[in-house]
């Protein structure tokens, strides 16, 4: 039901509804895991516009620190497509993964 919902809302180019949808569903491990899932089929079919849309309702999501943590401790920094993505040279024309990554860095040397 949920990747339904996501579809429908990256196929609408809606970010308002994903970020309500993500807070909705819980920030948790299992919705990590179906984020990593929409990215991965998202990769494959090279549905970049749609990705940086799912990047920007998850830096927003991100936003409180609290949050991110949560998120990270649920595996989002673990996951292998999340982490390429975030590290490939897509990023460079991304505000949103560029900020999310930029978030993750931060987050990352605040915690070192």
């Amino acid at each position: 039901m949920l990747e339904l919902r996501m579809e429908d809302c990256l196929q609408r180019s809606d970010s308002t509804t994903l970020v309500s949808l993500l807070y909705e569903e819980g920030l948790s491990a299992l919705l990590v895991t179906r984020l990593d899932q929409v990215v991965t089929k998202e990769l494959s079919q090279a549905g970049f516009s749609r990705i940086s849309l799912l990047l920007k309702a998850v830096g927003i999501v991100s936003e409180k620190t609290e949050d991110l943590e949560l998120l990270l401790r649920h595996g989002l920094g673990t996951k292998e497509s999340v982490r390429d993505l975030l590290t490939s040279d897509l990023h460079k024309n991304s505000a949103p993964a560029l900020s999310l990554t930029e978030e993750f860095y931060d987050y990352f040397l605040v915690r070192q």
